[in-house]
């Protein structure tokens, strides 16, 4: 546990083994969190299986299936709401939109799937403030989609031509006003302004030190 004053570390808490290899986690507002899997040629890579978390104890206890997605996903996105998720499935190149039913949290498919050439791991970022998915597709620049008010998505296209030569990966500000963007061979940051309509506008250039290939990037307060 982090002591949210000094950043230092002040106690461990309680480990738990998953029953299932896992790829990726996503940590719900309703004190559960969704496990992603592998892309392992098993039937087990197109399921979701979810934990609950004990808010007292912070312990993780196995909670059940949740979804079958019928197929690998290669990336994922939670809505801050907590009413929405978002998959890239690269079998058919679309990204699937599903909402999560309140009180079970299943996931129901919105059959609003839009067309998405994934490569890879696709890394998705959402904005914090809900209205904005943003991909890494094959291409190496940043499709935006925007996210309507019933969770389904509307395509606005390449807003980072010019403005990315080749992202790796990405995320956005707690504030959902700033988009960052790994771009190259991981040697620089970019940090784009995330404009009222989805555009997207250079603000600034970091290199990062080093020039390995990056797959994931966070930023954990707001920018300025």
């Amino acid at each position: 546990m982090m002591d949210p004053a000094t950043g230092d570390w002040v106690s461990q808490l309680p480990t738990t083994t998953l029953s299932t290899s896992v790829r990726e986690a996503l940590v719900h507002p309703n004190g559960r969190f969704y496990t992603r899997p592998p892309a392992d040629g098993t039937a087990n890579e197109s399921r979701v299986y979810y934990y609950p978390i004990d808010l007292q104890t912070s312990e993780v206890a196995f909670g059940g299936l949740y979804a079958e997605l019928n197929g690998p996903t290669s990336g994922w996105a939670l809505h801050p709401s907590g009413n929405f998720i978002y998959v890239a499935k690269p079998t058919n190149n679309v990204i699937e939109s599903y909402a999560i039913s309140p009180g079970a949290g299943h996931l129901i498919p919105l059959s609003s799937d839009v067309p998405f050439v994934v490569s890879g791991e696709t890394a998705l970022a959402m904005d914090h403030r809900g209205r904005f998915l943003f991909a890494i597709a094959a291409t190496g620049h940043v499709e935006t989609f925007a996210i309507e008010a019933d969770g389904r998505l509307t395509a606005l296209g390449d807003q980072s031509s010019g403005l990315i030569s080749r992202a790796t990966a990405l995320t956005t500000d707690f504030s959902g006003s700033y988009l960052v963007v790994v771009d190259g061979d991981g040697s620089r940051l970019k940090t784009l302004r995330i404009e009222e309509e989805g555009a997207l506008t250079f603000m600034a250039f970091s290199p990062t030190g080093w020039t390995a290939p990056s797959q994931a990037v966070k930023v954990t307060g707001r920018l300025r």
